[in-house]
């Protein structure tokens, strides 16, 4: 046994002295209770939440605000849950229409955040700083746009945020601008912070903007959050094109793992038929189209590495742009891979090979790679010949 120990060992070491391009999986951690909000600052300060990737729930929060965005329908049709004046909006068709989705922005999720923890820590709510501090310079500190907004909440799950600000719940008699947040045409971005603490638990804050560059893959979810050792998992994502004829509609993939799977649409902004409501003869949807799409998926067990991916016109559109999100048990609460896998029923799409592994030793997908493998053979027969003739 001793001997095939000190041979595996020898194995790694020879790879990586070989082999021009070592990929080890090596996910970011993204740990804002305890890493990122640990500074004891003020609202007025500077928050330093600079290259933070956004969590889980962040992303969740962005993909249902995308969702509700291209097809307000289902507010009516599918969710029981839904007020009874939203309802009415949605039948007289004065409150909703499809409307292009937001992209999630860096400088506007440093607001966000900020603004989350100023709350929890100085245990206020309001849309201004705890000291008083302007919402606007506040926001501004990180980012400036031709027309802002802000929706915060207290006490709603991720998963249930962005409905409750569209039904205003607990909100006072006839107000809609959270609602009117989440379907305005004039935004096209959104920074979101969601952050655990505090008297209400779970604090919410999106800060909307319109500087956005539009990509073909706006969101893109798992579900549920933390799944069972190899159980089955809903993979969601939103695609958008501003230009395309909806009727040549884009393949769209989950890579799991290296395997791409073709997804089915579940909702798009045609659904909308305006001629069944007021202001017939809409045009909101003209020149542009946005789907939302599904699919279950077994994954394995341990930590399975996916990303999205639409075809379209003969060329490749990613989510995320770089790397590959995480799903599964073993994945120790890391959600990002800054490798790309490679998809291994089509070819390579670069660095990165299958599920991220945390220790050991692995080798890309190069064409070095069949030299290596010849040279492992070769040392392993070696060693097993010394081994023999020691025993003798």
């Amino acid at each position: 046994m001793i001997k095939f120990i000190k041979i595996g060992i020898l194995l790694c070491f020879t790879i990586t002295l070989f082999a021009n391009e070592i990929k080890l999986g090596n996910p970011v951690t993204i740990d804002f209770l305890n890493k990122y909000y640990g500074e004891e600052v003020t609202a007025t300060q500077e928050g330093d939440y600079s290259n933070i990737y956004a969590n889980y729930e962040e992303r969740y929060i962005l993909y249902d605000l995308n969702l509700y965005r291209l097809a307000p329908q289902i507010l009516k049709n599918e969710d029981v849950n839904t007020a009874p004046d939203v309802k009415k909006c949605i039948d007289w068709g004065y409150c909703f229409q499809p409307v292009k989705p937001l992209y999630w922005n860096i400088d506007l999720s440093r607001a966000a955040r900020f603004h989350d923890d100023d709350m929890i820590k100085n245990n206020c709510f309001a849309h201004n700083d705890c000291d008083g501090g302007d919402i606007w310079a506040r926001i501004q500190r990180y980012y400036t746009s031709s027309a802002m907004g802000e929706n915060i909440a207290a006490g709603s799950k991720y998963d249930e945020v962005t409905k409750n600000f569209v039904n205003e719940k607990s909100a006072p008699l006839g107000t809609t601008g959270h609602r009117e947040s989440v379907f305005s045409a004039s935004f096209n971005e959104v920074g979101l912070g969601y952050l655990l603490g505090g008297s209400y638990r779970m604090y919410t804050t999106q800060d909307f903007g319109a500087s956005a560059t539009p990509t073909f893959i706006p969101a893109g979810i798992h579900s549920p959050k933390s799944p069972n050792k190899g159980s089955n998992v809903k993979f969601m994502a939103i695609y958008h094109d501003k230009n395309q004829n909806p009727d040549e509609n884009p393949k769209f993939y989950l890579v799991l793992n290296g395997k791409k799977i073709e997804m089915q649409k579940k909702h798009s902004s045609l659904d909308w038929n305006s001629d069944n409501y007021v202001g017939a003869g809409s045009v909101v949807t003209k020149n542009w189209y946005s789907a939302a799409y599904e699919i279950n998926a077994d994954i394995e067990k341990g930590c399975n590495n996916y990303n999205f991916l639409a075809v379209t016109n003969g060329e490749e559109h990613y989510y995320p742009d770089e790397g590959s999100l995480l799903v599964g048990s073993a994945c120790n609460n890391k959600i990002y891979d800054k490798n790309r896998i490679v998809i291994n029923n089509t070819g390579s799409t670069g660095g990165g090979n299958g599920a991220p592994s945390e220790e050991g030793c692995s080798f890309s997908n190069t064409n070095n790679n069949q030299w290596l493998f010849i040279f492992m053979i070769f040392i392993i027969i070696y060693q097993k010949e010394r081994y023999r003739k020691k025993i003798k």
